[in-house]
């Protein structure tokens, strides 16, 4: 930073690629667990259905996909960025087993919603007093 003229390195920063925020290429995910499922939600503006791929390997759920955008299209110069556009990969572990005949998942208004329902062994069990 230029000591005699601050503002010079502040406006040099702000028009840099890199300004603000680091970005993280992986997408934020919550994961909570109810009495006969798992409910994973991730956050995904901008990514189509089409590229994302979901895969479940014993109790890793394995979340894959890409933003793209065409918004660099005739650009000559970006001033800002701050929107990821690279490949992503997510992988959770469950701490349970999963009826893998059961999963569900929608994507709506940027959000990913993944219905993991509980292994049948796994679920409570109501006991019955005779």
């Amino acid at each position: 930073m230029n000591l005699d003229n601050p503002m010079a390195g502040i406006v040099k920063e702000f028009l840099s690629d890199n300004f603000g925020s680091n970005p993280s290429s992986t997408p934020a995910v919550d994961v909570a667990e109810y009495e006969n499922e798992s409910i994973v939600l991730m956050e995904l503006p901008g990514v189509k259905k089409e590229d994302i791929t979901l895969s479940l390997e014993d109790d890793l759920l394995t979340i894959k996909g890409e933003r793209k955008t065409d918004q660099d299209s005739g650009a000559k110069k970006i001033l800002h960025r701050e929107i990821v556009t690279e490949p992503f990969t997510r992988s959770i572990r469950l701490p349970h087993r999963i009826d893998a005949n059961g999963i569900s998942a929608e994507l709506q208004n940027g959000i990913l919603r993944i219905t993991l329902p509980k292994a049948q062994e796994v679920r409570p069990k109501t006991i019955k007093i005779n």
